[in-house]
C-alpha cells in the first residue's frame, strides 16, 4: 500500500467542461497566479481532468494580472527597404541626420560640444560637423556647412528630436516645395533609424581608440573629426579579396572623390593631360570609371545586404480597439501605462509596425515592438 491519500488514489474525473475551468479558475487565484505546471501539480491532488494542460494554459492567458506581466511585446519581420535606398542617386541625395556627444575640449572645458552625423543613405558615405548645442540656430549653421560642400539633400530621415523637428518647419517656411522630404521615424524607436546609429557607432568608436584620455583643443578636435571621417569613408562596402589578382574593393569615398582615400602615393600628373583636347576624353574616363563603380555597388553592394534579421519575427497581431501595455524604459513595469488601439500603419508589404495609441495623456504612436497586448483569448 502506497501513503497516497484516499483523493489522491480515487481522484474526480472530469471532462473539459465549464466545471473544469472554474475549478481551474479558482486554484489559480488560490494560489497567486501559479503557473500551468504548478496548476497542475495542485488539482491533479483530487480531480483527474482530461485536457487539463490546454486548459490551465488559457486560463492563464486569459488572467489579465498575468498578462501584464508575463505577455510578450509585439513583433513584425523587417520591412524591405525603400526605394530611394536601392536606387542610384548623388552621394548625400537622400541623407539621415542623428547627433552623438557630448564631447569636451580644454579650450572651454566646461562647454559641451556635440557632433553632427550626416549620412548617405545609398553610397553609405558620412559627413561629419561639430555643433556648439542642440539648438536650432547651432543645427542651421551645420546643415548650410554640410549643404554648401555635399549639396542640399532632397530627402532627409531623422528621428523626432525638437531641434530637427524645428528645422523641417522652418525650412518648409523658407523653401516651400523646393524643401527636402523630411521623414521621422517612430518615436523612441531608434531601431527605424538603424543605418544611422551603426556609423555614430563607428565614429564614437574611432574618437575613443584616438584620443584615449586625452583632451584636445577644439581645431585639434575638428581635425580629428575630419580624419575619423575619412576613415569610415574609406571602409570597403564589398567583400575585400587577400588574392594577389584582388580588385579594389569598392567605398564610399570612390563615390565621393573617384578613388579611395587611404594613404595612397599620387598619382604623377602629365602636363599634357591638362591640355584643352585632353579634357573631353578625360570626361569621358570619369563617367565610364563612375558607372563601373554604380555597377560594382548593384551587383556586390545590394546583394550583401542581409535578406532578414532573425530578432524581428511576427508575434501577435494588433487591431483597432486591442488594449495595450506601454514600454516606458527605465520605468518599473507595473508602472507602464495602458493604452487603446486607434489607429495602425502598414509597411508596403502590408506588414502593421507601428500604431497610434489613446492614452490618459493623449495620443502616442509606438513601434510594435514596445506594444504588449493585454487582450485575453
Amino acid at each position: 500500500m502506497s501513503d497516497l491519500s484516499y483523493d489522491e488514489v480515487h481522484p474526480v474525473v472530469l471532462p473539459t467542461c465549464h466545471v473544469s475551468e472554474l475549478l481551474v479558475r479558482e486554484q489559480h487565484l488560490l494560489m497567486r497566479h501559479a503557473g500551468v505546471s504548478a496548476l497542475i501539480s495542485s488539482l491533479r491532488g483530487s480531480y483527474w481532468i482530461f485536457g487539463l494542460r490546454r486548459l490551465a494554459k488559457r486560463v492563464k492567458r486569459g488572467c489579465v494580472p498575468c498578462q501584464r506581466q508575463d505577455t510578450r511585446a509585439c513583433n513584425a519581420p523587417v520591412a524591405p527597404l525603400p526605394k530611394s535606398r536601392v536606387t542610384e542617386a548623388p552621394p548625400f541625395a537622400v541623407t539621415g541626420i542623428d547627433f552623438a556627444g557630448p564631447v569636451f575640449c580644454v579650450d572651454e572645458p566646461r562647454k559641451k560640444l556635440y557632433v553632427c552625423l550626416f549620412t548617405c543613405a545609398v553610397t553609405r558615405a558620412v559627413h561629419v560637423e561639430l555643433v556648439d548645442s542642440l539648438s536650432l540656430e547651432d543645427f542651421m549653421l551645420a546643415l548650410r556647412r554640410f549643404a554648401a560642400r555635399r549639396g542640399m539633400p532632397t530627402e532627409i530621415y531623422s528621428d523626432n528630436a525638437a531641434t530637427l523637428k524645428g528645422a523641417d518647419s522652418l525650412l518648409q517656411r523658407q523653401f516651400g516645395h523646393l524643401a527636402p522630404a523630411w521623414k521621422f521615424i517612430v518615436p523612441l524607436s531608434p531601431w527605424w533609424g538603424g543605418w544611422w546609429e551603426r556609423l555614430i557607432r563607428s565614429v564614437k568608436s574611432g574618437l575613443r581608440k584616438a584620443l584615449g584620455k586625452r583632451c584636445l583643443t577644439r581645431i585639434e578636435l575638428e581635425t580629428l573629426l575630419s580624419e575619423v571621417e575619412s576613415c569610415i569613408n574609406s571602409r570597403p562596402l564589398v567583400y575585400a579579396g587577400d588574392d594577389a589578382d584582388a580588385t579594389e574593393p569598392l567605398t564610399p569615398s570612390h563615390f565621393l572623390i573617384g578613388r579611395g582615400s587611404g594613404f595612397q602615393p599620387g598619382e604623377q600628373l602629365d602636363p599634357a593631360a591638362a591640355a584643352r583636347q585632353s579634357l573631353p576624353a578625360r570626361a569621358r574616363l570619369r563617367k565610364e570609371r563612375m558607372d563601373r563603380f554604380w555597377e560594382v555597388w548593384s551587383s556586390a553592394y545590394l546583394r550583401q545586404l542581409p535578406t532578414s534579421v532573425r530578432q524581428f519575427r511576427h508575434h501577435g497581431s494588433l487591431r483597432v480597439g486591442s488594449v495595450v501595455l506601454i514600454h516606458e524604459k527605465n520605468v518599473p513595469r507595473l508602472m507602464w501605462p495602458v493604452g487603446v488601439v486607434v489607429r495602425l500603419y502598414k509597411g508596403s508589404d502590408g506588414v502593421v509596425r507601428s500604431a497610434d495609441l489613446r492614452t490618459a495623456k493623449g495620443v502616442r504612436t509606438r513601434a510594435i515592438q514596445c506594444l504588449h497586448d493585454l487582450e485575453c483569448d
